[in-house]
């Protein structure tokens, strides 16, 4: 029988909804689970706990100390201005960086057409650090395009071993906030439309789409989802 080598794992983020599934199930297969985040939350039981804005490269670097890991899971990485903090911070202090990235880094996610990983090589994007990234408001209406140029950051470096996770919308569970299967739930049972795309009639698609109250039942970008 081949037992399980423990991991030496950093969680960033991580407070909320699966992000917190992610450090339970890795405690459980008896990885050393690090997390890292603003102290808002505490992690779950067993796992450490270190206190920093990730913004703040000083501030993680000091919360970080000497430590290194086998692998860091970045589950609130929205801008390139944290992709480049996160490079510089972990460039020689973990083998694999993992991304949680989105579905809509495709410009054209509602394509009918199946929209294949190679459509999109966060090598050809154009990076922009002085966009106002720290603009909420800004940040919500470029969820996006944020996430396609953090995954550009480190695909520039090609000795960063880095993965992006391009996840779709996540559902379900006592506590989903999100709405997102409770929308369609609702509409359900008053028997109002859901609109489905087809090849020949599609959604109309926008901004508004993130809503809850939208007919595709998206919402805002999902920061407190990690």
């Amino acid at each position: 029988m081949t037992m399980h080598k423990p991991r030496e794992v950093l969680v960033i983020g991580g407070n909320r909804y699966f992000g917190k599934r992610l450090i339970a199930r890795l405690l459980a297969a008896g990885d050393r689970v690090t997390v890292v985040n603003r102290g808002s939350a505490a992690p779950p039981a067993g796992a450490i706990h270190l206190v920093a804005d990730r913004n703040d490269e000083k501030a993680l670097l000091n919360a970080l100390g000497t430590r290194t890991f086998d692998v860091v899971v970045d589950q609130v990485c929205y801008t390139p201005r944290q992709a480049a903090v996160a490079r510089r911070a972990f460039t020689g202090r973990t083998q694999r960086y993992v991304m949680t990235s989105t579905v809509e880094v495709y410009e054209y996610e509602d394509s009918v057409a199946p929209v294949r990983e190679t459509d999109l090589d966060p090598c050809d994007i154009t990076v922009d650090l002085d966009l106002p990234w720290d603009d909420e408001e800004f940040l919500e209406t470029h969820y996006g395009d944020g996430k396609r140029q953090a995954e550009a950051v480190f695909a520039a470096d090609p000795a960063f071993p880095y993965t992006a996770v391009r996840v779709a919308h996540v559902l379900g569970g006592d506590d989903d906030f999100t709405g997102r299967l409770k929308h369609y739930a609702d509409r359900i049972r008053t028997g109002e439309p859901i609109a489905v795309p087809t090849p020949a009639i599609r959604p109309r698609t926008s901004t508004s789409r993130r809503s809850p109250t939208s007919s595709s039942g998206r919402r805002a970008r999902p920061s407190t989802a990690r």
